[in-house]
Parts: C-alpha cells; structure tokens; sequence
C-alpha cells in the first residue's frame, strides 16, 4: 500500500467514523503493514485533533512520563531502615513458644515487619546458631523503641531463657546520591 492511497483513506473518512471507512478500505485491498498502521493513526490523530491541540497532547505526555520516571528514579528516602538481627539457638522449645506467641505481634506495632525467619539457617562461614531472625523497622529509632518498650521487655525475657545468642540493632545502607 502507498503513502498516497493512505492518505486517500484518511480523506475518504468521515469525522463522525473515521474507523469504519478505514476499515472498509483495508478490506478491499492487500491489508496494512505495521508502517502503514503508525502513518495512518498518526495521520487520523493529527487530522481529527488537529495539529496545535497534537503536539500539546504529545508534549504533555512526554514531560508527564518524564517527570514520572525520574521521581521513581530518583525518590531515595533519606533515613536509613533500622534493623533489629538476632542469632541464636533454642534450648527450651516450650519458653520459646511463649515468647513467639507474645513477641508474634509486637513488631508491625512499632512500624516494623519480620523479614527474615529461619529456624535452620545455612552456615557458610564461622560458627553462628540456627536461628536467624532480622526485623526491619522505618528507623533505627523505632527499632530501639520497640527493642526497649515495656511489651517487648517483657517478651524478651523469655526468649532470653530460652535460647543462647545475640541480637543487634544497626542501620540499613543508603547508597550515597549520584
């Protein structure tokens, strides 16, 4: 199909049904090609629109996008994670159940979530316990506060005579801005 008997097609249609004539024209001939489906479209947005209220809609799309991609792209959020980790092993399954029942529900109160929760952790190098249990909270802060509110303290105490490790609270990595 030529450029010329599209640009017949696009005259030929009406602005009330631009597609069915289109359409109707396709039907008749060798069909379109995916070239010649892009020049028409462009040449019914451009005839119908027009070409002003065109190029308004192209740029506003572009800048819209743009702006878009680059607060994805740039959106960093300034305060690093706060991370409570613990190691440890169990010796006393049934004090540990008492603790996970009241400790269970504790974190999402302090804006924290448990990530990570393995009873048979992989050790890959040194000599760690079995357990591995790293909670992320919105800072080091909330971590803290959670670690030392009178529910958790109370919880603590149990998991304490229960098991045998460590637990530390640190801050995540926030890449340097580019």
């Amino acid at each position: 199909m030529s450029v010329n008997s599209l640009d017949q097609a696009v005259e030929a249609a009406e602005p009330a049904t631009p597609s069915w004539h289109t359409l109707t024209y396709f039907e008749n001939h060798d069909g379109p090609s995916m070239t010649d489906l892009v020049h028409l479209g462009a040449r019914l947005l451009f005839k119908f629109m027009g070409v002003h209220t065109m190029k308004k809609w192209v740029t506003a799309s572009v800048a819209a996008i743009t702006f878009a991609f680059a607060g994805l792209c740039l959106a960093q959020d300034p305060t690093p994670h706060g991370y409570m980790i613990a190691n440890y092993q169990i010796n006393d399954q049934a004090t540990f159940q008492r603790y996970m029942e009241a400790a269970g529900p504790l974190a999402p109160k302090y804006g924290g979530k448990v990530i990570v929760f393995n009873l048979n952790a992989t050790a890959v190098e040194g000599k760690p316990k079995s357990v591995m249990a790293i909670a992320e909270f919105p800072s080091v802060a909330d971590a803290q506060r959670f670690y030392n509110s009178p529910e958790y303290t109370a919880a603590k105490k149990l998991r304490m005579a229960a098991t045998e490790g460590s637990v530390v609270i640190t801050e995540g990595y926030v890449p340097a801005a580019q």
